[in-house]
């Protein structure tokens, strides 16, 4: 009885088993003598060790063979070994994916805030969209003197019942009407005051959609995505899209900065200036006044009594005086240009005053501003976690991927018959280009040359690798990882130009004037034909922002808003690309360095871009152009602007763009900003997982050079020893 013992590892043990059935099966067949010595050398020789760098567990199988039962106990053993090894290999390790509220990756901190943040919001929205939100203030501060200096204008003064020097102080502060977001779609829906009723109940829909219902909306769908959301993936995408288009809940935000900074009239008085306002203009005004009040209606209001009904001596007098010099100039019109303006050069005229007509900010409005800013930078915060997440998930597989690779590669192939060469003579040297050599071949081939002195292991199969070849690959690769940036220079160039050209225009957007403010009806012309008030101009971005902040206070906040979405957000990624552009096309930097400043900056590009609303501000600026109107023609009616101006309207006030500048620097630099940065920076995340994924190859395929060059000098380390 001839006994084999047989040490495999478990992943190898069938393999080794049935290299023995072979041999015992060659040795029942054999008839020659030298044949069967050779045999039973073999039969006592081990058989070799499976290398592998895997950790696996060892097992030991005495095998006995008794003449013809050989063959049924080897495969007996073999059935045996066989679900021992389906274990082995199926010890897998399985992970049950979680959402972020639950991942151990996420913060500790952010699964404590974002909850309790969300639940903030939403009751900041609901009372921002309950309170008042704005108001339409008039306000007049007026300390000036009017002194009469020679005998016609105090004559005059005595009969208007006024002292020689007379003091005029008006302290006035009015709200005219506070609006709501309520009131402010009604005004809309039922189109009060405005021409087109179509265009007025779109733009009232979307207000109850951007302002009324997608803020709240979008806040659940972050939170059930945090909760319960397990498929990184559609995570990702979830988040991305809140995070786009959480910007659309500023739309009443923006109406309202643009109506602070738009509906702002300011009347400073400047007395000697009103004086030769009169003066000039007194043939004109005179008829008006004529039209409306008569001489005891002006005489009561200037004596501040009932002339009808005096009694007394006294005032009978100065009722007479006074309603006798009015209807005078009633009566002659060339009074006005003789007496009346010698009266009233005699006045001298002193102080200051202001009288302002503004839309102002309330509680309402900056709540709900504080909601959407709190909202936007929850959406980039839960957007910039999931980014972190899943790239630490990819690491983890990348690492994972990259290690069963490389030990899939170590593995050496098959087991194979190791032939010992015979020494060579003394007095010759050791060649090693001929003592080592790899194996090529994956099947089990034990009958080899006697030339071939040992055989070694390699991961290349089927493939010899010297210096040249080496050099040639690394060649081959760093040329196929250029490739992706240098792959046309006229592209290159066409981006960087494509880039700086929309920096320019973003730029221009913001410091030209792209929107205007006309003031009409009978009381601003009045303004400016007497008083030299033109209520008429232009704005860029830039001004229609310093113009929001103006009555201080809490309006920072607004002016701060629309800064940062509209100026400071477009102007940044607008620089941010072109900056982009050049580092893609920069051949200077290495392929690392550049896919890591890129990767850099197209994370901040993307962030920066949840603070680009010009696409919100075109829908602000039409809502303002519609509810403008209608707003401003409310504020003061009298029959007696029909006969100045030929609307009849009193007061109106009218938004506008101004379509040569604002069509192609807001509207069109707009869509290429967004166009741009959608295409440039896809191409840098493509090209940036297509350079991480080759420079793992790169890693790997360094690797398993290096581990074939430590086994061949194991090789001829141990022909050499075995030579001594």
């Amino acid at each position: 009885m001839e006994t084999f013992e047989t040490t495999t590892t478990a992943p190898a043990a069938a393999a080794a088993t049935t290299t023995t059935t072979q041999e015992e099966q060659s040795n029942k067949e054999s008839t020659h003598d030298n044949e069967t010595s050779s045999t039973n050398e073999n039969e006592n020789a081990t058989l070799p060790l499976l290398m592998t760098r895997t950790t696996s567990t060892t097992t030991t199988t005495t095998v006995t063979n008794e003449g013809a039962d050989t063959d049924d106990e080897l495969h007996s053993i073999i059935d045996e070994e066989q679900p021992t090894i389906n274990n082995t290999n199926n010890n897998t390790i399985t992970t049950t994916k979680k959402s972020l509220a639950y991942s151990p990756k996420t913060p500790r901190l952010a699964k404590l805030l974002i909850p309790l943040v969300c639940l903030l919001t939403h009751v900041l929205f609901y009372y921002g969209q309950t309170l008042p939100m704005w108001k339409l203030k008039y306000s007049a501060h007026i300390d000036v003197w009017a002194n009469a200096t020679d005998l016609k204008s105090k004559l005059a003064f005595d009969a208007l019942g006024l002292d020689h020097n007379t003091p005029i102080t008006i302290n006035e502060d009015h709200v005219i009407q506070s609006f709501t977001y309520r009131y402010a779609i009604e005004h809309l829906w039922y189109a009060i005051g405005l021409p087109n009723k179509f265009l007025s109940q779109f733009s009232a829909i979307l207000l109850i959609f951007f302002s009324g219902v997608w803020p709240h909306f979008k806040l659940l769908l972050l939170n059930c995505t945090w909760f319960l959301s397990r498929d990184g993936k559609r995570r990702t995408r979830t988040f991305h899209w809140l995070n786009a288009l959480g910007k659309w809940s500023l739309a009443d935000v923006l109406v309202v900065c643009v109506m602070v900074g738009v509906l702002k009239l300011d009347w400073p008085i400047v007395p000697s200036k009103i004086q030769q306002g009169v003066i000039h203009e007194l043939p004109v005004l005179i008829p008006l006044v004529k039209s409306q009040y008569s001489a005891n209606d002006v005489c009561d209001a200037a004596l501040h009594m009932h002339c009808s009904k005096q009694k007394r001596v006294d005032n009978v007098f100065k009722c007479k005086a006074c309603t006798s010099l009015i209807k005078e100039a009633y009566a002659r019109p060339e009074w006005a240009k003789s007496t009346g303006k010698y009266i009233l050069n005699g006045v001298d005229t002193s102080g200051d005053g202001l009288v302002t007509l503004r839309v102002i900010g309330t509680n309402g409005i900056y709540i709900f501003c504080t909601a959407v800013i709190f909202s936007i930078l929850l959406s980039v915060t839960v957007d910039t976690i999931d980014h972190c997440t899943q790239n630490n998930n990819n690491n983890t597989d990348d690492d994972d991927e990259q290690q069963q690779q490389q030990q899939h590669s170590l593995e050496l192939t098959p087991i194979e018959e190791e032939m010992e060469a015979p020494p060579p003579p003394q007095d010759q040297p050791l060649d090693t280009n001929t003592a080592i050599e790899p194996l090529l071949n994956d099947n089990n081939d034990s009958t080899s040359s006697s030339s071939t002195a040992h055989r070694t292991n390699t991961p290349f199969e089927a493939f010899e690798i010297d210096g040249t070849s080496m050099n040639c690959l690394r060649q081959l690769h760093s040329t196929s990882n250029d490739k992706q940036y240098n792959n046309s220079g006229v592209a290159s160039i066409l981006w960087i130009v494509v880039t700086a050209v929309t920096a320019v225009v973003i730029y221009h957007g913001i410091s030209l004037p792209t929107m205007e403010r006309g003031v009409s009806g009978a009381g601003p012309l009045l303004l400016q034909q007497v008083f030299g008030v033109n209520w008429n101009t232009n704005y860029s971005l830039l001004s229609l922002m310093q113009t929001t902040g103006a009555a201080k206070s809490w309006d920072y906040l607004l002016m701060a808003t629309f800064g940062l979405f509209c100026v400071v957000g477009p102007l940044c990624k607008s620089s941010l690309l072109l900056l982009l552009s050049l580092v893609i096309t920069n051949c200077c930097l290495q392929r690392q360095q550049r896919s890591t400043i890129t990767t850099i900056l197209t994370n901040i590009i993307n962030g920066i871009g949840s603070f680009c609303s010009w696409e919100v501000l075109v829908i602000a600026i039409v809502m303002v152009q519609l509810q403008m109107p209608s707003i401003t023609d409310t504020i003061y009616k009298n029959p007696l602007c029909a006969t100045v101006f030929d609307e009849g309207s009193c007061f109106t006030m009218e938004f506008n763009i101004l379509g040569k500048t604002f069509y192609p620097t807001i509207l069109g630099g707009g869509l290429v900003l967004a166009f741009v940065s959608y295409n440039i920076t896809n191409r840098t995340e493509n090209s940036s997982t297509t350079t991480t994924t080759t420079t793992t190859s790169h890693d790997d395929y360094q690797l398993l050079l290096q581990v074939q060059e430590e086994e061949q000098d194991e090789g001829i380390q141990t022909v050499a020893l075995e030579r001594n």
